[in-house]
């Protein structure tokens, strides 16, 4: 997409208005992304939903970029694959074996995608029952982050950061990246 009168891209528009802290957050929340590393629980902290949404479409964006080579050794799945939380039914590692159950190209895929989960932050705007019901699930989630093959990105508010280390402190251990993002002006 072409920006009207400025001739610049939107990358270069995107970057000039994200903070330093935030663009250095940034890179290396897509180098661990782009690692492609198995069973890791990335999560990232923004309370500002429309850089999370920015910073969120540019990784899936960046990371689908491949040389041919990479292109055919990964055809199965895109890097990165983002999904709303359901909120009738928030489980996100439920939603990752769903996702993969209905885009299974092969036996024996040759890479997994990561994931990011969007849209828990609306969570808040549901009854006291779906909250709770979304803090039970990812109690219960060590049986699938054990035979978790992708890494995923959890992309969370402040007030659910704080909820989620206090409620279920079992989950919060599993984290292996702590992406913190600071909201702009």
């Amino acid at each position: 997409m072409a920006l009207p009168s400025t001739g610049m891209t939107v990358e270069e528009t995107t970057s000039q208005k994200i903070s330093s802290w935030n663009r250095q957050t940034y890179q290396r929340l897509k180098l661990a992304l782009s690692l492609g590393l198995r069973r890791q629980l990335f999560v990232a902290i923004c309370d500002d939903l429309n850089l999370r949404n920015r910073l969120a479409k540019k990784l899936q964006v960046e990371l689908g970029k491949s040389s041919a080579r990479e292109f055919r050794e990964t055809q199965d799945y895109p890097k990165l694959v983002s999904l709303d939380l359901n909120l009738r039914e928030p489980h996100p590692l439920r939603q990752i074996a769903q996702w993969l159950a209905q885009h299974k190209k092969s036996e024996h895929p040759c890479w997994q995608p990561g994931f990011q989960i969007l849209g828990v932050e609306l969570l808040m705007e549901q009854t006291p029952e779906a909250q709770r019901l979304f803090l039970r699930h990812l109690q219960a989630s060590e049986r699938y982050l054990l035979s978790l093959e992708s890494t995923l990105l959890l992309w969370l508010p402040r007030p659910w950061l704080y909820n989620i280390q206090q409620s279920v402190p079992k989950f919060w251990q599993w984290h292996t990246g702590l992406f913190e993002f600071e909201g702009e002006p």
